[in-house]
């Protein structure tokens, strides 16, 4: 069951969604067949270039609302997935998104899970 991990990081806060690459909602398909690398550019620049935007996608996700820009999104991360050269173990993609950069990695299922969960709880305080 591959999952992709999705943060926004801005100054004072952090968004963040999860997303089953497994069972896409309506609207959505990982039909796209291209090259891993440039599709991960391509969705790189696409969420750095409106930060605004990214946010609003991941706490759409989050939400269960899949507009156009939420199924853009996670049609983009779900064929960048099946794009990738076959992997011998379970793996996961986390997505980190900053003014500056975009990072995509795909990793196995706990580092991503716990990465996202960190990088979530930047500047939270604990309960």
């Amino acid at each position: 069951m591959a999952k992709a991990y999705f943060c926004v990081l801005l100054k004072d806060t952090v968004n963040n969604a999860v997303i089953d690459l497994d069972n896409l909602p309506a609207g959505t398909s990982s039909d796209e067949v291209e090259h891993f690398a440039p599709q991960g550019v391509d969705i790189g620049l696409w969420l750095k270039s409106d930060l605004n935007r990214a946010v609003r996608v991941a706490d759409n996700i989050r939400n269960g609302m899949f507009d156009a820009e939420s199924c853009y999104l996670i049609s983009k991360l779900a064929s960048l997935y099946e794009n990738m050269p076959p992997a011998s173990e379970q793996k996961d993609l986390f997505i980190a998104v900053r003014s500056e950069q975009t990072d995509i990695v795909r990793t196995s299922p706990e580092v991503a899970e716990e990465t996202w969960r960190k990088v979530s709880n930047i500047g939270r305080t604990p309960a």
